[in-house]
């Protein structure tokens, strides 16, 4: 059994901010896109000083490493869990199951009954296993033949 213990679950602060940008390239290269794709990503998936005091995007710490995050938005009225990223090496520990559960505990604080997110293909089933439902797809804004699932879940 991987340790889960000695964690917490904090806002991030405005100083992380290029760093998670970083973190979500690095979780969203083990899906193995092309090194180009994940250089062209780099102003799609950006976590700013606005975005931080704005949004809910919240950490988890474990001994002040940070292990992964999310965040929360509306993006055009829908309720969008904007991110989920786990540093790789960490992947398959629980910690996104973590994130995961917290971030429905916080849209639920926000008085949302649900989310929607668009998932990597390859994330899909650990998406479905805490209850989301694909509802269609989405196409990438980087690439014409790239569509991501698009999914839902209510609480």
């Amino acid at each position: 059994m991987k340790n889960l213990s000695n964690y917490k679950i904090r806002q991030a602060k405005v100083d992380e901010a290029e760093y998670l940008s970083d973190l979500a390239l690095r979780s969203k290269a083990i899906w193995g896109y092309s090194k180009d794709f994940i250089i062209a990503c780099k102003p799609h998936i950006k976590v700013d000083r606005e975005y931080i005091e704005t949004w809910p995007v919240k950490v988890l710490d474990k001994q002040d490493e940070i292990i992964g995050f999310y965040s929360l938005k509306i993006i055009n009225g829908e309720n969008r869990l904007d991110n989920l990223w786990i540093e790789p090496r960490y992947i398959r520990y629980g910690y996104g199951t973590i994130l995961f559960k917290n971030a429905i505990d916080e849209a639920k604080k926000l008085e949302w009954d649900y989310f929607r997110l668009a998932g990597e293909p390859g994330a899909v089933p650990f998406y479905e296993k805490h209850g989301a439902k694909l509802v269609g797809e989405v196409q990438s804004r980087l690439k014409k033949d790239l569509f991501l699932p698009h999914m839902e879940i209510k609480f």
